[in-house]
């Protein structure tokens, strides 16, 4: 795929694609933490251990006036836990790994980027 400049040049399309990271850490199935964890080879005791305690992962929201009932954590990491930087970036590379997929015939080429508290990078 072409850049803008040459897509505009040549009359070509233009496909961007941008990801809306609202709820970003509480939005990532769990499924795709132990996609990735595979994916790069973590160790299978690491994984188990990280498995069982997103397992039964419970919490409560709590104002100056209101506490809710202990809820599951059923999708999503929990922000503020030490493993949770670490387990978003690792999902957040399988999706962008899995963009670079053959569509439609044509090779995409990403440039990529991801920007939480890091700065921004590309490939």
């Amino acid at each position: 795929m072409a850049s803008n400049p040459d897509c505009k040049e040549r009359r070509e399309d233009l496909h961007v694609l941008f990801l809306d990271l609202a709820n970003a850490y509480g939005s990532v199935p769990h499924s795709l933490l132990w996609a990735a964890f595979d994916f790069f080879q973590v160790p299978t005791t690491f994984t188990n251990l990280v498995k069982h305690y997103f397992q039964d992962l419970q919490f409560c929201l709590t104002t100056s006036g209101f506490t809710t009932s202990w809820q599951l954590l059923e999708v999503g990491i929990m922000a503020g836990c030490i493993i949770s930087p670490l387990a978003f970036t690792m999902a957040m590379e399988i999706i962008i790994r899995a963009s670079k997929w053959v569509v439609g015939g044509e090779r995409l080429q990403v440039i990529r980027g991801y920007h939480q508290f890091e700065p921004i990078w590309t490939i």
